[in-house]
Formats: C-alpha cells, sequence, structure tokens
C-alpha cells in the first residue's frame, strides 16, 4: 500500500471519531477491562495514559517516526481512533 500511495501523497493516515449520545461509563474497571482487551489485540499498543483533560489514551510506542503506530482514544462523548502510515497486509 506505501508504494502505491507515495506517489499520491507524502503521509497516510485514517482516523474514526465516533460520537455518543449517551455518556460512556468512565469506571475504573469497565475502562480498563476495555483497553486490556485491546492491548491483547494488538501488543505493541502499550503506552496508557491519562491526560490532563481526563481524555484516556492508548497507543504504540512514538519512539519509531517511520512505520505505522496506532493510537486509541476515550472520553465521556466520543471513541476515536486510527493508524498512521498503515501496512500493506
Amino acid at each position: 500500500m506505501k508504494a502505491e500511495l507515495a506517489a499520491l501523497c507524502d503521509e497516510f493516515y485514517t482516523t474514526t471519531r465516533l460520537a455518543m449520545k449517551l455518556g460512556l461509563s468512565m469506571e475504573r474497571e469497565s475502562t480498563l477491562h476495555f483497553f486490556d482487551r485491546v492491548r491483547r489485540e494488538y501488543p505493541s499498543m502499550c503506552r496508557f495514559r491519562r491526560r490532563d483533560d481526563n481524555v484516556l489514551v492508548l497507543e504504540e510506542n512514538e519512539e519509531e517516526d517511520e512505520g505505522p503506530r496506532r493510537w486509541l482514544r476515550l472520553d465521556r462523548q466520543t471513541f476515536r481512533f486510527g493508524y498512521v502510515a498503515p501496512s500493506r497486509q
């Protein structure tokens, strides 16, 4: 995929935002269980943090500037995720 897209653009990524009408439960056990399930599916997503605005973020290490990188963000009203430089599968 990179070879074909390199002719058209310098960088490629996908991002999705899912807005909820009802607020999501931000209880400790349910959110930790959710992020643990995601980490089992994608073991490279190991950087888990809470931002200043109470948003929870799980992402792959930022050490690798090049190559694919996934991220996931959860707050009370939205669920967002993305994939930077996806590899061909």
